[in-house]
């Protein structure tokens, strides 16, 4: 993407991702609302895997930045790509 006669370092496959959300800015971790679809910019600090009841395989990450902690499941669909 050219800004201003300077290239731009972001792919454009990731300017159409990010155009198509509502960028909200930086919202703390303890603020961010239960179910709601989100960017994160976080470190992983731990990773487990895991099997649901049926035995499918999936993965429980511990991640943080400077406003908290959480918890993320990443499920076998998402593993699988």
């Amino acid at each position: 993407m050219d800004r201003g006669g300077k290239q731009s370092a972001i792919p454009l496959w990731i300017h159409s991702a990010l155009n198509s959300f509502d960028m909200k800015g930086n919202t703390p971790i303890p603020e961010l609302a239960h179910g709601e679809d989100v960017w994160l910019m976080v470190v992983v600090t731990s990773v487990r895997e895991r099997r649901t009841q049926q035995g499918k395989v999936f993965c429980e990450a511990q991640a943080r930045d400077a406003t908290g902690t959480l918890t993320l499941k990443i499920w076998s669909e998402a593993l699988e790509t």
